[in-house]
């Protein structure tokens, strides 16, 4: 998921919010605020549902959520609907990660967590900078920050299908 979302939206964002959408500083401003607000709403209504059951589903459907409004979010050009599919992709962050990490620590014996979550959040983290390089790469390449966003976006959907399909 870092490796196609956080250098495309966070490297992005402002580059999109300016070029495609025409904007100024407080587009790019509300548009991280969706991204927060997003994330927080998520994160309260996985605490409220409280998914106990086949979490590892509910994380991969999220991934391909996100990747679906990742996808409209580059291909849409109007800035209302932008800042709430931002918001939508912020929810689905939240319904990614919080099921994602629950069901590693459930399914990780008891002595082994801390190294198992330690390695994932190394490697999660460790995509991050990683996503910003491929992502400044292709835009001083002249690559419009809209299509990097879409092929990004399609990569997640593809991912979460074919993780989703051997799962």
């Amino acid at each position: 998921m870092n490796l196609f979302f956080s250098g495309p939206l966070q490297v992005g964002l402002p580059i999109f919010a300016k070029n495609i959408l025409n904007g100024n500083e407080f587009v790019f401003s509300t548009l991280s605020a969706g991204l927060a607000v997003g994330m927080l709403l998520g994160t309260i209504l996985v605490g409220l549902i409280n998914i106990k059951k086949r979490r590892g589903i509910v994380a991969l459907a999220a991934l391909g959520g996100m990747g679906v409004f990742y996808t409209a979010f580059s291909l849409v050009e109007i800035f209302w609907i932008n800042v709430t599919l931002v918001v939508l992709i912020g929810v689905t962050v939240a319904f990614t990660n919080v099921p994602l990490s629950s069901a590693i620590q459930h399914h990780t014996e008891q002595q082994y967590i801390g190294r198992v979550m330690s390695l994932v959040q190394f490697s999660a983290m460790g995509l991050i900078p990683v996503s910003y390089l491929i992502t400044t790469l292709f835009i001083s390449m002249g690559i419009s920050i809209d299509v990097i966003m879409l092929f990004a976006a399609l990569a997640l959907c593809l991912l979460s299908v074919i993780v989703l399909m051997k799962a």
